[in-house]
């Protein structure tokens, strides 16, 4: 219920907000305050290069070491979760299967 009155809300601020900004287009005179809004959210885009001022940065390669530390990680969830090499896999006999070599 709580999300349904949410989500009324939401729509009827958008719709607010739209027809202000649409009368404030038709009549040609931005009021104040959507002007210092515009003003603020252009400063704030181009301090932090968002919007028209973003720039795509291109990706590099991987460091050296990248590989090592992949599977340094992946050793050690399959340590902790008991998966691969760790797991603790049970015969009827209770004795434990798989810490032989593969």
């Amino acid at each position: 219920m709580k999300a349904h009155r949410f989500g009324i809300a939401v729509v009827a601020v958008a719709s607010v907000a739209t027809a202000i900004g649409a009368g404030a287009a038709v009549t040609g005179n931005t009021p104040p305050w959507l002007k210092a809004l515009n003003e603020r959210s252009e400063a704030l885009n181009q301090q932090y290069g968002l919007g028209d001022h973003a720039e795509r940065r291109q990706l590099g390669a991987p460091g050296p070491d990248w590989l090592v530390a992949l599977n340094a990680r992946s050793e050690a969830l399959n340590r902790k979760y008991g998966l691969g090499e760790y797991s603790q896999s049970r015969d009827a006999g209770g004795a434990a299967k798989g810490k032989g070599k593969r």
